[in-house]
């Protein structure tokens, strides 16, 4: 991580975005839903890399692993769904958006923002247990997210679209982060847990602080200042927080 992520700013993001989870099932009673984020790019620009930096905060990056937190939009939107219950702390990727099949995702986007499945009845009619969740979400592809989804102006606040130039510096870089996460991974995300659970009173603190600039800097309408500055302040949360707990800058 300090070789190979400290010197790339998308990768830093990408791995805060990883520890971001853990901060989303802490304040999960502040929260209306899961952090959704998509990372929008050209083809071979570490897209994929950056995912696999944030899954290695917490789990396996080993995206053709059988117990890998990797998913890809090729997959099912039921079978998308299922790895999101019952989470309240790891990181999920939703990877290349391009292998979606469904023109429109808008259906797909809220259900994840809104951390909680729709609601299904039983043969005799009796009630379902819903399925919740309340963690990060990160999606990748080379098109915008926002742009598949018809009804996106309630999306507008609830995912958070990034397009940077580049993730990593080039494909050398790429695979020795690759080499060096799929070795060594998995605990990150268990420091940072025991750090909040150690700390309560001050997490929460600072994340009311955050949203208090957020909302003195960010020009917006107040119900939408109000729902943005829960997520951006999750992610300085969490950047604020991993650079003590993990003594990393």
């Amino acid at each position: 991580i300090v070789e190979y992520v400290l010197p790339q700013v998308a990768l830093q993001l990408t791995t805060i975005l990883g520890l971001s989870a853990v901060t989303m099932g802490f304040l999960q009673d502040e929260m209306d839903g899961s952090l959704f984020c998509h990372i929008a790019g050209a083809s071979s620009k570490g897209k994929t890399t950056g995912g696999m930096a944030a899954i290695s905060t917490a789990g396996n990056p080993n995206i053709v692993a059988k117990n890998t937190l990797f998913a890809d939009y090729g997959d099912t939107s039921n079978y998308l769904i299922s790895m999101l219950a019952g989470n309240h702390g790891f990181p999920i990727v939703f990877d290349e958006l391009s292998k979606a099949q469904t023109k429109n995702l808008s259906e797909f986007v809220y259900n994840v923002c809104n951390g909680k499945d729709k609601g299904r009845l039983k043969s005799n009619s009796e009630q379902r247990d819903t399925k919740t969740w309340c963690t990060t979400v990160l999606s990748t592809g080379e098109s915008s997210l926002l742009a598949r989804c018809n009804n996106n102006a309630g999306l507008l606040v609830r995912v958070l679209e990034i397009c940077p130039d580049e993730i990593t510096a080039s494909a050398e870089q790429a695979e020795a982060l690759k080499d060096g996460i799929i070795h060594n991974y998995g605990w990150a995300n268990k420091i940072l847990a025991q750090y909040y659970l150690d700390n309560e009173e001050i997490i929460k603190e600072k994340f009311i602080e955050y949203r208090k600039i957020l909302k003195r800097d960010i020009s917006l309408d107040n119900e939408l200042v109000n729902r943005l500055s829960k997520k951006l302040a999750v992610i300085m949360t969490t950047a604020h927080f991993a650079e003590i707990a993990l003594d990393i800058d």
